[in-house]
């Protein structure tokens, strides 16, 4: 099949999946038209289940940080920050690594939502019985519009002829999504450095770092590793090869006025990650998964906003839900026995360093 063939059933499979949701949409606000009419936070009829839920906005205070190191957890909270990325190459520790394709329309909808609504209207005046046996329908053929839309999404990036195409309804493109394992960032900024120094102007250097090949302004008073811009400048390095540059490089890079040094960054691994910004989708997943208590956290975080909502769905899914809950609280309680039992030894620590050889902030993260 060629590109453009996958491409057209794309566009069918996209609006196949849409009619689909659209529909399974206006089925449940006709179902929670009559939860609204009722007095009780719960509702089920014919194995279909609606429930008033509230959704909690939280802001973090700031001592959460020694709470997340205590535990362990600050590794797994926390993202990298732009800056960050910016200066270092932190491509080894990337993960969860997916590409996919996506269509930018400008705006445009490729089908008409209205229209659709329109078309399903009679479906408010259903009873909850024919309600719920439609959303069970539409529920399932929802979940396999999406599945095929998936599949057809997989092999149309497989087909790109390049990272940007142009098409009838906008532009299709390459994307990519990604994590960062934070004790690997950790690793990877805290080792051994090369540095090319150059003066600009009056305590203004010009600094580019390697293995990362980055290309930073400093002043002479901020410090890269032990020692400051300007001392490292003055007194370069004695070596005279380095790990990342050849040897034409380097006598090009001296050549053109920089001065060649080594240096390390010791850095303490609280001190940097208390850098990042906790993420909060992170942290709720640990959450959910009964690796960070609840309880345990809610003293950390301030609520701000709480919104209420009807959820809308199959009683098999409640039941999956509270299975899952369940066996995290199974699995809970078996860490805590193996915690507190002394043949049986957890080793969740981070690596520590008593000395802090680098203010996190002279080096801009």
């Amino acid at each position: 099949m060629s590109f453009e063939e996958t491409f057209e059933e794309y566009i069918n499979c996209y609006t196949e999946h849409k009619e689909k949701e659209i529909k399974l949409k206006v089925i449940k606000d006709a179902i929670k038209t009559h939860y609204n009419n009722q007095e009780e936070r719960l509702m089920k009829i014919n194995g279909v289940v609606a429930r008033l839920k509230t959704k909690k906005e939280y802001s973090i205070k700031e001592d959460i940080y020694e709470y997340l190191e205590d535990y362990g957890y600050l590794p797994l909270v926390v993202s990298v920050n732009k800056a960050l990325e910016k200066q270092f190459n932190l491509s080894s520790a990337r993960t969860n690594q997916k590409s996919s394709v996506r269509l930018y329309t400008g705006g445009k909808a490729i089908v008409n939502s209205k229209s659709i609504v329109n078309r399903y209207s009679y479906i408010q005046d259903y009873d909850l019985e024919k309600l719920s046996d439609e959303f069970k329908r539409s529920f399932t053929e929802e979940k396999l519009a999406k599945a095929s839309l998936e599949e057809v999404k997989a092999q149309l990036k497989d087909e790109m002829p390049s990272n940007s195409i142009s098409t009838d309804y906008g532009t299709l493109k390459l994307t990519e999504s990604y994590d960062f394992d934070m004790n690997v960032v950790f690793d990877r900024i805290s080792k051994n450095k090369e540095a090319f120094i150059k003066m600009l102007e009056q305590n203004v250097y010009e600094i580019l770092i390697f293995p990362e090949e980055t290309r930073i302004l400093m002043s002479g008073n901020d410090f890269l590793g032990e020692q400051t811009v300007e001392v490292l400048y003055s007194k370069p390095n004695v070596k005279t090869d380095s790990l990342f540059v050849k040897k034409r490089a380097l006598n090009q890079y001296k050549k053109d006025g920089y001065a060649f040094s080594h240096f390390e960054i010791d850095i303490d691994p609280f001190e940097f990650f208390k850098t990042c910004k906790i993420s909060m989708t992170k942290m709720n997943d640990l959450i959910q998964q009964g690796i960070i208590p609840e309880k345990d956290i809610e003293p950390f975080l301030e609520v701000v906003g709480e919104t209420e909502f009807i959820e809308v769905l199959n009683e098999g899914s409640v039941e999956q839900q509270s299975s899952l809950h369940h066996q995290k609280l199974i699995e809970r309680s078996q860490k805590y026995r193996s915690d507190t039992e002394e043949h049986y030894i957890v080793d969740s620590s981070l690596p520590s360093s008593t000395d802090i050889k680098i203010d996190i902030e002279d080096f801009n993260f």
